[in-house]
């Protein structure tokens, strides 16, 4: 079986022991013995771990098929680069300055960048729009 298909069966077999536990507990309100229903729902439960079984298997066979693709990010493997681009005693136009004290002065308040990104709902959506 190929993985979708597994995954399929899995489902459908979840959905269908969803609906044997619930007419077990039909049975058991009524008084009626459950003890047949029970052991279907114990063969179904054993089938499912099967199914996991398998799937898992074709999950690792899929890695092990193609071993050069990567599942963590690709940055992960360069070196951490110094931080300079910040110069404090550069000339700097007057808007960077009080940009840079803006997010300074946010995180220590708990702002972060979310103040910069603040607008009154009128200035957002014109008249023309509401």
């Amino acid at each position: 079986m190929q993985l979708p298909a597994v995954r399929a069966e899995i489902e459908h077999m979840r959905r269908h022991i969803h609906r044997q536990r619930r007419e077990i507990r039909d049975l058991q309100r009524a008084g009626i013995s459950t003890v047949s229903a029970e052991e279907l729902l114990a063969r179904m439960l054993n089938k499912v771990d099967d199914l996991c079984a398998e799937r898992d298997r074709l999950v690792g066979e899929g890695r092990r098929k193609y071993p050069g693709n990567r599942q963590s990010h690709p940055w992960t493997d360069r070196a951490a680069l110094p931080v300079n681009w910040y110069d404090r005693h550069a000339n700097k136009p007057p808007w960077i300055r009080a940009l840079a004290d803006v997010r300074r002065m946010g995180t220590m308040e708990g702002y972060g960048a979310s103040m910069l990104v603040h607008q009154p709902a009128a200035r957002r959506y014109p008249a023309s729009r509401r």
